[in-house]
Parts: structure tokens; C-alpha cells; sequence
């Protein structure tokens, strides 16, 4: 049932069994997985089902951040019903909103030296069951093993091959339609913007959730559990605003809230240039394709005993078939980057009338740049990040002559990296969040290393040889970040070390639980969307077992929408 917050009456007050604070993918599995056990719930959500202006505005960050180049509009972080789902750009044979899906691997669980130890209080064999509901949920297969692995070219040496699965964001946009819209157990409301959760006197237990559809229009929920779905931002500044009783906020007992963020750069790894033109018509699997089980999509990644061997990043690789190798030497690419500056400085204006003329000789100078860089960039026609097709070409062999590597780079957890609150408010009046996250040596030399690892494997197998790209001597950066935001609440058995226990209970709160990756103690370089639905149900489950509540009707007097 779909509810619009603006039209409860002032100081409205909504029960359910629980709260559920954020209409993503995480906070509708979890909701309709207690649903289906007959609990009640009310859904929040601060926007409606379009992407306003107004909605976004409130999750924009304080201005004083570092997060490397990395601006508001890449962040999009859609305050919206379905959430980041919205946010899907994957374009497939069959959707125009993909998300790639694949588990966190077996290494990401465990204490590795990258990691500092930081394993997980829940093993990848216990979610295992909860990885096969979360792809049910998503309407994929649970088969995430590469087909036919050891005939695969690029496999053995360290380096293995796995398949993504692809959500589709309008099938989920109509889960939303069909099955929550109708729900007499279920009462998604709108317009509703969680303002902070309020804690009984002794901080034991919380007692509501205070909440406004506009500016000084309240209303409360009430609820036996709260739990907070709005991402890792949303989240960590939901928790850092519910103050009142807890110092620093709820879960902040041991100054652990809002620590450890992290996130997954996007690495330009340089270009495999392949022996073998055949290997171009075997590697087929590595393009978006559809299959009888669905849209699917094979990528490498390192094996467990590469990942143990020291501290060695977790890095997935993308291969995209291009005609021609780049020119990867350090003076290209110096040259590369200056001309692209002039270019850029001359075309968005930044450049005064006499600094765009002194441009000119050095554009000149680096034409031969501008013009191998334009044809490598119209290479990619066929072949792209957010998009397949080149495996339907018939020429694949004489077509191509190189793969370009993207990788999908694990970052360490550090303390220093944080959320914290700023000084600027929104129009609740609610201090916006700021960042420190940085880009550390240990991240740069982990990263090298596990290229490094993909060298050795292409060449010991015979595959080819990888010329790895370099900027000043560290990998080259593409996106600071991939949206995959990960670690400020993270899941630790001893509370000292943490801020929710495995399944996600905030550590001395008996009655809030967080369903986002902020849960992570680490994180992979995968995209983290499956992992944390399959938390959200088993947090689902774990509630419907020691909540046996009938699900209470919506009263009569709430308005509907």
C-alpha cells in the first residue's frame, strides 16, 4: 500500500511490528520477506516516484569533503522509491536499467593482511543460502560459477573466471507496482523524511522514529524493530543525527560509527594484447550476452591463494576487444594528459581569451594524441562498460588485435576514511554529512601488486602479454568511485570493535538493525548490491523468528494513495 506522508494529519502516529527505513532493494527484500511471514511493516521514504530536484538536494554533501574528484551528481544517491535501482544504467539485450550482480567472494570473509584482519562475523557458506534467495529476488539464476571453466581462455595461474548476472531495474520497478502497491501487510510511505530515531532515557532500546513530510509537518512510527535501508550515506547520517541520548549518535558507543568508508575505484589496467586471434572468438562469455538462464557476463578475478600470498588487492577485471593496442608508453601518455587539459580548458571556457591562444601550440604539438585517443575512444562503439554486443560480430578475429582491462579495485579499510557530520543543514534543517576518504599508498601498492598477479597469469599461460598502464608510476584512475559505498557501520562480534553485531543489531540497542553495505568490515572489488540483499533476508529472517506479530491492518484514518 502506497501512502503519501503529506496527507497524514499533523502528528500522526503509524505502529507496525517494524520500520524500515529506505525503499531500495535492500529495504523492500527485507519487507517482503517479513511480509511473507505475516509481519507487518512500514516502508519510509523521503521521495516519490519520480527523481526531483528537491528530494535529491537533501542528500547533497556539506561543501568541505575530500573524495578524490568525485562531485554530488556521480554520487546519486536516489531518494526515491525503489532507491539506487534507479541509478541502473547497464544496457542489455533485454533491459535498459542492468545492474551486474555477482557474491562477494570467499576472500572478502576472512582476515586477510590487506584487510588488517577484519574478518566477518558471518562466513560465505552461512550466506550462501541467502545469496540464492537474494538472486531469486532479483529474477536471476544462483549459478554464478564461469561455464566450462578450464577450456575458458585467460584462466589458470592465480586467475579465474566467474559469471555476472543482471538485474533488471524495470522488472524491479514493477515488483514495486504489483506486489507493494496492493499490499495490505506492506504500507510504503512516501514523502516521509526520517529525522532521527529516539532512544529510550537509558539509550537501551529505541522507541520511535521521528519523521516529517515537509518542514515543520511531524509525524512519528512507532515500532518494535527499526531498520535503517538507506544506503551507506543515508544511513551513517540517520544514525550520526539521533544524538539526543548517545553522544556521536546511535551506535557511536566506541567512535566506531561512520569509520572504515571505502569504496571501489575504477582502474584503466592498460591493454592485453592476445597471441592467439582465435582467443578473440573463445572469449565470447566476456561480453554482455543473453542466455537461456538470462543476461550474463564472465569476468576475471584472483584466487584465493593469490589474495593470501600478502597484502594484495582484490581486483576484478573487465576485457573489452579493441582493434588496435594503445600506445601505453610514459611519454604518450604524459603528452596524452596535457593536450586533454588544453582541450578541456579551451572548451568549457575555464581558459582566459590570452591563456586559450597559449594552448594552441600545445594542442598542436599533441594533435597526434588527440586524434589516437579520439579513434581509441570510437573503438569502443561495441565494447563498453555500461553496455555489450561485440560477441554478435562475425569478424571478431580479424576485428580485434587487443582487450582493454578495466579493473574493480578493493580498497583497504582505514579508520581515517570517514562520514561525519558538517556544518551545512538541509531543508529539514539537518547537517548535511561531509567525507574524508583518500586514496592511500598502501591502496596503490596493494593494487600493483595484484596487477602485477594478472602479468604473470597471462603470461605463464600463454595468453598474451599484459602492458599495464601507469600514471607516474601508480595505476591509473578512471572513477574514484563506483557508488559501491561500503564500511561505516561494520559487523564485528566484540562491540569494541564495531558497530552492529552479524546480523546487523546495533551493539547495546536491542531493537535497531542496519540492512546496507555499511554493514561490511571490508569489502571485495565487487558490486555490492547482492550481498547486501542477501543480509537484508536473512536479517528478515532472523526478526520473524523472534517476532511472532499478526500483521496489523492500516487504521482507516491514514490516508491512501
Amino acid at each position: 500500500m502506497l501512502i503519501d506522508a503529506r496527507e497524514l494529519d499533523p502528528g500522526a502516529e503509524l505502529t507496525a511490528d517494524t520500520c524500515v527505513i529506505g525503499s531500495g532493494p535492500a529495504g523492500l527484500a527485507l519487507a517482503t520477506r517479513l511480509a511473507a511471514a505475516g509481519r507487518a511493516c512500514v516502508i519510509l521514504e523521503s521521495g516519490d516516484g519520480s527523481r526531483s530536484d528537491d528530494h535529491q538536494s537533501l542528500g547533497r554533501l556539506d561543501a568541505n569533503y575530500t573524495f578524490g574528484d568525485v562531485t554530488d551528481d556521480q554520487l546519486d544517491e536516489r531518494r526515491q522509491i525503489g532507491g539506487k535501482s534507479n541509478a541502473w544504467s547497464i544496457r542489455t539485450d533485454r533491459t535498459a536499467r542492468g545492474c551486474r550482480l555477482i557474491p562477494y567472494n570467499e576472500a572478502s570473509f576472512i582476515g586477510r593482511d590487506l584487510t588488517a584482519g577484519a574478518a566477518w562475523p558471518v562466513s560465505h557458506g552461512t550466506l550462501k543460502p541467502y545469496f540464492d534467495l537474494a538472486s531469486a529476488f532479483f529474477g536471476v539464476s544462483p549459478d554464478y560459477a564461469a561455464p566450462n571453466a578450464p577450456s575458458l581462455p585467460f584462466t589458470g595461474g592465480g586467475v579465474v573466471a566467474k559469471r555476472f548476472r543482471f538485474a533488471d531495474g524495470d522488472a524491479f520497478a514493477r515488483r514495486i507496482t504489483d506486489e507493494i502497491a496492493p499490499s495490505t501487510t506492506i504500507r510504503l510511505i512516501h514523502h516521509a523524511n526520517a529525522l532521527s530515531i529516539a532512544l529510550s532515557d537509558t539509550g537501551a532500546s529505541a522507541t520511535h522514529v521521528r519523521c516529517e513530510s515537509e518542514p515543520g509537518r511531524a509525524f512519528t512510527v512507532r515500532a518494535q524493530r527499526i531498520v535503517v535501508a538507506c544506503g551507506t550515506f543515508g544511513t551513517t547520517a540517520l544514525l550520526l543525527r539521533s544524538n539526543d541520548v548517545i553522544p556521536g549518535g546511535v551506535g557511536s558507543q566506541h567512535g566506531l560509527l561512520g569509520r572504515y568508508f571505502s569504496d571501489n575505484p575504477l582502474i584503466n589496467g592498460g591493454d592485453l594484447v592476445v597471441t592467439d586471434p582465435a582467443l578473440f572468438a573463445a572469449a565470447r562469455p566476456f561480453d554482455i550476452r543473453s542466455t537461456p538462464e538470462g543476461e550474463e557476463m564472465l569476468h576475471l578475478q584472483l584466487d584465493m591463494n593469490v589474495l593470501q600470498s600478502g597484502a594484495v588487492a582484490s581486483l576484478g577485471a573487465l576485457l573489452f576487444p579493441r582493434p588496435h593496442p594503445r600506445n601505453l608508453s610514459p611519454a604518450y601518455q604524459a603528452g596524452r594528459r596535457r593536450a586533454q587539459l588544453a582541450w578541456r580548458r579551451i572548451k568549457d571556457g575555464t581558459a582566459s581569451p590570452l591563456s586559450r591562444a597559449a594552448q594552441l601550440p600545445l594542442l598542436a604539438l599533441h594533435a597526434r594524441h588527440i586524434l589516437e585517443h579520439r579513434r581509441a575512444e570510437a573503438d569502443k562503439s561495441d565494447a563498453r562498460i555500461d553496455g555489450g554486443g561485440w560477441s554478435k560480430r562475425e569478424d571478431v578475429e580479424t576485428r580485434y588485435r587487443a582487450y582493454e582491462v578495466l579493473h574493480y579495485c578493493e580498497q583497504a579499510p582505514h579508520f581515517d576514511n570517514a562520514i561525519s557530520l558538517g556544518e551545512e543543514r538541509d531543508g529539514f534543517g539537518q547537517r548535511r554529512i561531509t567525507i574524508d576518504w583518500r586514496w592511500r599508498e598502501e591502496d596503490v601498492a596493494a593494487s600493483i601488486r595484484a596487477q602485477d598477479a594478472y602479468v604473470s597469469a597471462f603470461r605463464d599461460c600463454g595468453w598474451g602479454e599484459y602492458r599495464v598502464l601507469h600514471d607516474r608510476g601508480e595505476p591509473e584512475i578512471a572513477q574514484y568511485s563506483l557508488g559501491h559505498h561500503i564500511g561505516t557501520t561494520r559487523m564485528s562480534q566484540d562491540p569494541k570493535l564495531g558497530v552492529t553485531d552479524a546480523d546487523g543489531k546495533i551493539h547495546g540497542v536491542a531493537n535497531v538493525y542496519v540492512a546496507s553495505a555499511s554493514l561490511f568490515p571490508s569489502g571485495g572489488w565487487e558490486n555490492p548490491m547482492l550481498t547486501v540483499v542477501a543480509l537484508a533476508i536473512r536479517l528478515a529472517d532472523r526478526i520473524a523468528s523472534i517476532s511472532p506479530v499478526a500483521a496489523q491492518p492500516v487504521r482507516q484514518h491514514e490516508s491512501q494513495t
